[in-house]
């Protein structure tokens, strides 16, 4: 788990994509093996992701996908969105479907999301709100999307609705 917070730290905080290479050669050995692809795949689906080839990213997205750490999948999933819409933003069809599956998945899985369902769902909410806004309601959004006080993604969904 710290691995791959220590890169989604990375991304939150702007880290180069050289530091954040560096730091996945240098401790991908110290990974406990039983994990070690899915998280792996998923610090270099971010370390793609920084270098804005998406289609690297969404590969090792779906290669890291893990099926006994529903948070972890989740967190994912979200990831795997953001590179999608930043490959092809008007692919609206796929979009739309990735967040429904995603919704699907929490709802399988409430009962391990606790409170953390909450954050994820307005992250689809306000996806879905992007991908389907036009004119004045981008600013209406942005207000509603600006205060809330955590959101997962808020900083890239509010980055979109520029």
């Amino acid at each position: 788990i710290t691995f791959r917070n220590v890169m989604v730290l990375a991304m939150a905080s702007d880290k180069t994509a050289e530091w954040m290479l560096q730091f996945l050669e240098q401790y991908a050995s110290c990974l406990p093996k039983k994990h070690r692809d899915n998280n792996l795949a998923f610090a270099r689906g971010l370390y793609y992701y920084r270098i804005k080839n998406y289609v690297k990213a969404n590969r090792n997205f779906l290669t890291a996908q893990a099926k006994d750490e529903v948070i972890f999948n989740a967190l994912i999933r979200r990831w795997q969105f953001m590179s999608t819409y930043e490959l092809n933003p008007s692919d609206t069809d796929l979009l739309l479907n990735q967040l429904d599956a995603f919704e699907k998945y929490l709802n399988r899985n409430k009962i391990a999301f606790h409170q953390l369902k909450a954050g994820f769902l307005q992250f689809i909410k306000y996806s879905k709100q992007l991908l389907n806004i036009q004119g004045k309601k981008i600013q209406t959004v942005k207000l509603m999307l600006d205060k809330e006080p955590f959101s997962p993604g808020k900083n890239w969904l509010i980055e979109k609705l520029k």
